[in-house]
């Protein structure tokens, strides 16, 4: 019978990556949450006559942004940020007495505020703070 050896966290696993610990999640947590505020950062500066290359780029960026999230993220976060992809995605349609852009920011704003809380705990920070920052 061979020897069993477990591994603690921080200990390199065969494929040379690192087994997860509490602490390297949550680094890989602000890693990726940076990257999203990023992505948002340079997606609120495109315009309409970029080119159809830089567009796809970003599309591209979403999507694997949003694979990662849907991997590390909480259930909260996912959930936020699904919404808010469906939101984007129709264009804020149904969005009642708001515009399509507030409703699709204030989702946006949501999932913001959820990773805040994922990293920091509970929080007295909403998303109209978010928003604030932005006007």
């Amino acid at each position: 019978m061979e020897d069993i050896t477990l591994l603690q966290p921080g200990e390199l696993l065969s494929s040379g990556e690192l087994l997860s610990s509490e602490s390297s999640l949550a680094n890989a947590r602000i890693a990726l949450y940076s990257e999203f505020m990023g992505f948002m950062l340079e997606s609120m500066s495109l315009k309409a006559n970029d080119s159809e290359k830089r567009k796809r780029k970003l599309g591209i960026g979403l999507q694997d942004i949003g694979l990662r999230i849907v991997l590390i993220g909480s259930d909260t976060v996912v959930e936020k940020f699904l919404l808010w992809r469906t939101l984007t995605k129709a264009g804020g349609a149904g969005a009642g007495v708001d515009s399509g852009a507030d409703v699709i920011f204030k989702a946006w704003a949501g999932v913001v505020i959820e990773m805040r809380r994922e990293l920091v705990g509970d929080t007295g920070r909403d998303a109209g703070d978010v928003l604030d920052i932005l006007t």
